[in-house]
């Protein structure tokens, strides 16, 4: 009986919280456009100068591959990515791979990359954030994502962001983002002759990377940005269901 009416209470004080607390919310949500976790309106902006020249900046570079995420091998599978980026480096040897992040696995993945063909070829270059990791998707040809699991990746809609194609393992998590053949490519997971194909058939097609790209961008564009007040209308319907 005490426990039910502690129940009871909590209820109580819930519904007296709730109004409080979207009212807070809609104070927060009027100060822009957001995102699930992302605000791409500010992302935008914040770089615009960056992201005005991003197209001069990609015809003038060597064809980049960019990675972005931690180094753990249980969950995003980077070495996947350097063995298939051999593979493409042996028909495309203009093209490099950037790798951004770090991890308890970056000592055995940098052993992968001192092998022939791959010297100077594959670089890691840490954390970024900010404009440098903004940089590091201007200055990228598309975007790969080869995890094993995926709760969200955030990465992805930033590299969409950037208007980059992205190429990403066939995850429940990625699919209302990356729509294979329109927004993205998707391969099977662990599945490293057909992540070597699908990065191969983007960078030797410019004109189909440039259309995945701009897919990708309207994408986040129509889909995935709410103005403060749709927010709380969701978040209005979803309290009033309870």
């Amino acid at each position: 009986m005490k426990n039910l009416i502690k129940l009871v209470n909590l209820q109580g004080k819930f519904a007296e919280v709730k109004a409080e607390v979207l009212g807070a919310i809609e104070s927060v949500c009027e100060q822009g456009s957001f995102i699930l976790g992302e605000n791409v309106e500010r992302f935008e902006s914040e770089f615009a100068a960056l992201w005005a020249s991003k197209n001069d900046k990609r015809a003038q570079r060597v064809k980049t591959i960019l990675y972005v995420g931690r180094l753990d091998e249980k969950q995003k599978a980077v070495s996947n990515l350097i063995k298939s980026f051999k593979n493409v480096v042996e028909q495309a040897p203009q093209v490099e791979l950037r790798i951004v992040g770090e991890g308890f696995d970056r000592p055995l993945l940098e052993n992968l990359v001192e092998k022939p063909g791959l010297t100077g070829k594959v670089h890691f270059v840490g954390w970024k954030s900010g404009k440098e990791l903004a940089e590091c998707y201007l200055s990228a040809y598309l975007f790969c994502l080869p995890s094993r699991r995926e709760s969200y990746s955030l990465v992805v809609t930033e590299a969409m962001t950037a208007g980059l194609p992205v190429v990403c393992s066939d995850l429940p998590a990625l699919r209302d983002r990356v729509v294979n053949g329109v927004t993205g490519l998707t391969v099977n997971v662990d599945n490293i002759e057909e992540l070597s194909k699908k990065l191969l058939l983007v960078i030797n097609n410019e004109e189909y990377a440039s259309q995945l790209g701009a897919n990708a961008k309207k994408k986040i564009d129509e889909t995935l940005v709410y103005s403060h007040k749709q927010f709380v209308q969701v978040l209005k319907r979803v309290a009033e269901q309870r």
